[in-house]
């Protein structure tokens, strides 16, 4: 049995996080870093933030757009029942690539934290708060720590 996607950090998806990221510590523009982000979700095989990304532009009130946006519309909710899916590239374990998310989130609330507190006990509270072992959260720690910036 697969493991479940992870579904949100506190309160946010996973690939808002990751646009986040790009927009605001690599420098992208919002449309690059969610292109970005919907292009490398779906090839691991989630359409998640692709239907997401659909739903965003179904909001759009131009005229020139209605029938394509009833398309589109259409497309997001077979995606998210389901009944439109894509295969990872590679056979075997596919890369969870909401983990990106999940460890920046850790590793940003560890640094936060750690200005009011013990290393250990911020440790502690991210932990808690994500809902993840505390070696998890020290190993998110330790990676940011070798590849921020």
């Amino acid at each position: 049995m697969r493991k479940r996607k992870l579904d949100q950090i506190l309160d946010e998806q996973p690939w808002d996080v990751e646009i986040g990221y790009l927009i605001n510590q690599r420098g992208f523009d919002l449309d690059k870093a969610r292109t970005l982000t919907v292009l490398r979700w779906m090839y691991w095989g989630d359409l998640r933030p692709l239907a997401a990304t659909i739903y965003e532009a179904g909001d759009n009130d131009l005229p020139t757009i209605t029938l394509e946006k009833a398309l589109l519309n259409y497309l997001a909710r077979m995606i998210v029942e389901g009944r439109v899916t894509v295969q990872p590239p590679s056979p075997g374990k596919p890369e969870q690539v909401g983990k990106f998310a999940r460890d920046y989130t850790a590793w940003f609330l560890h640094e936060e934290l750690t200005k009011e507190m013990s290393s250990g006990e911020a440790v502690r509270r991210v932990a808690r708060a994500l809902g993840i072992s505390e070696q998890t959260v020290r190993q998110a720690i330790t990676y940011w720590r070798k590849n921020a910036k």
